[in-house]
């Protein structure tokens, strides 16, 4: 029976090359397997139109449009294992995305129960758009996951899909690639660890409840400017509440919403893990699950500090018309 008040419980020898003492090394056996898509990308990538200032310790957030901001949300599923498993509540988490990031004038495109081929397709689609005059691109996943894994309509597929489309984009090269995945990580859970906060430990301590004037061209790497923040940690459930939506999507708003425009994204994205893991506590009673904490995840590759600036009249209406 469906629990509506979480998501679901949502060696070879080899011989070692000789390397020279003035060349780098590698903490790996060469592997001849390379990602051959990876491969082909690079072939096929120049050097991006839009310039970048690698001495600027701040991200150009001043393009004529913010950018894109994809959601694909799952509410049902046709896999046996979430077949019966329809994550009430996450209606309520693209209604509050939504208003977010048109907040911080993002152009926010929704995508309901696609399926793996169709997921796959629509963002490649996204990737190959021209991002010349944009900001930055933000994805948002929303569905049932596993350890590496997303749930499409049809099936699972690997989390690295979501992001590998945009990592050749020449648009984007040097932009914040911003992911969002609120989805299980695993079977886990968390019951905590009781701690006693300042204001208790001092009373009675009772536990509660810019560019120079020569361009030259230089590599980065293909995962720098990337962000993946993930709604618990790997291994680990995420819950969701039928009538509030899930507490990462809830919390991730509700700082967008009121210091989005003051706080560098980092910053932002340590109050989010602060919310969730200081007020929230699992309500599935009458089972192990009841009574659980969740501890939000970030990957940051990114090498600047990212602002979300305000955008001029001009500017905004150039990009809600696009």
């Amino acid at each position: 029976m469906e629990n509506n008040s979480a998501d679901s419980v949502d060696s070879m020898v080899a011989v070692e090359p000789k390397i020279p003492a003035s060349e780098d090394g590698i903490d790996a056996r060469p592997n001849d397997a390379l990602n051959k898509k990876q491969q082909t990308q690079s072939a096929k990538s120049h050097i991006p139109r839009s310039a970048i200032d690698e001495n600027s310790p701040y991200y150009d957030m001043a393009h004529e449009q913010r950018g894109l901001a994809i959601i694909l949300n799952h509410f049902i599923f046709q896999s046996k294992k979430y077949k019966n498993l329809k994550r009430h509540g996450t209606e309520i988490d693209c209604q509050r995305l939504r208003k977010a990031f048109e907040l911080l004038d993002f152009k926010v495109k929704e995508y309901h129960d696609l399926k793996r081929e169709e997921i796959n397709k629509e963002l490649q689609k996204v990737a190959d758009m021209d991002h010349g005059n944009n900001d930055c691109i933000v994805v948002i996943v929303l569905s049932h996951g596993e350890t590496g894994r997303l749930e499409a309509l049809d099936g699972s597929y690997d989390v690295n899909e979501i992001w590998e489309p945009f990592l050749s984009c020449p648009t984007l090269v040097g932009k914040p690639k911003i992911f969002f995945i609120q989805a299980c990580r695993g079977s886990q859970t968390d019951p905590g660890i009781p701690v006693m906060s300042m204001e208790d430990a001092s009373t009675k301590g009772d536990m509660v409840d810019s560019l120079g004037s020569k361009p030259k061209h230089f590599l980065i790497p293909s995962m720098a400017d990337l962000l993946v923040m993930y709604s618990t940690y790997e291994g680990y459930f995420a819950f969701r509440n039928p009538r509030q939506g899930s507490c990462f999507i809830q919390a991730l708003c509700d700082e967008l919403e009121l210091n989005g425009r003051i706080n560098d994204l980092l910053n932002l994205l340590t109050a989010v893990c602060r919310r969730v893991a200081f007020t929230f506590q699992s309500n599935v009673p009458k089972t192990d699950m009841d009574a659980m904490k969740q501890m939000p995840s970030i990957v940051s590759m990114l090498t600047k500090t990212l602002y979300f600036t305000k955008k001029n009249p001009i500017e905004k209406k150039f990009c809600q018309s696009c």
